[in-house]
């Protein structure tokens, strides 16, 4: 989070905010150091990100639980998690919803392709942040209920549809991202 906050040019040191910086630079960030992300699900997939309208995708076409997944010793089962969030760092709140995979056999020979799909209010924050997760468990116990064995998770994308400039401690005025799709 450093980084993205020394990344914020408008403001003095002591004064830089997280939504001036890049963003961006979260992309990638693995939430559990123990058991990254990118090392157990090596599995194919695509992701999108519209601020326009609110709406996230990551879609799996099929694969093979067995050559695709790093599995942990007794776990039987997984799920594939799917959680999008609109920031608004001004106001320090978010808005968050979440989607997941039907449970998964991890003794299947073939996973049907799937996509993970949220839904939140365009323009509800700053920026649009998609994280992606996957959590073993064992079989269902009786009552249903679901252990975790090991859970991973990673910040794919972060969108931001426009940021707040401070010029001068305590006052916002609103400035534009200027990007390919801004028209003049």
């Amino acid at each position: 989070m450093q980084k993205v906050i020394k990344a914020d040019k408008f403001n003095a040191p002591g004064e830089r905010n997280v939504c001036n910086g890049d963003l961006k630079l979260l992309e990638g960030f693995e939430l559990n150091d123990d058991i990254p992300l990118s090392e157990i699900l090596q599995a194919q997939y695509t992701s999108c990100i519209d601020v326009n309208s609110g709406s996230m995708r990551i879609y799996f076409p099929s694969f093979i639980p067995s050559k695709q997944l790093i599995i942990p010793d007794n776990a039987t089962h997984c799920k594939i998690i799917a959680v999008g969030a609109s920031l608004n760092f001004n106001y320090y709140n978010a808005t968050i919803e979440s989607d997941s995979s039907p449970l998964i056999s991890l003794i299947e020979d073939q996973v049907p392709s799937f996509s993970l799909n949220l839904q939140l209010s365009p323009g509800d924050g700053h920026a649009m942040m998609l994280v992606l997760g996957i959590s073993y468990i064992d079989l269902p116990t009786s009552n249903g209920d679901v252990v975790p064995l090991c859970q991973a998770a990673q910040i794919l994308r972060v969108e931001s549809s426009f940021t707040f400039v401070s010029s001068k401690k305590g006052d916002k005025m609103p400035a534009m991202n200027l990007n390919e799709e801004t028209s003049f």
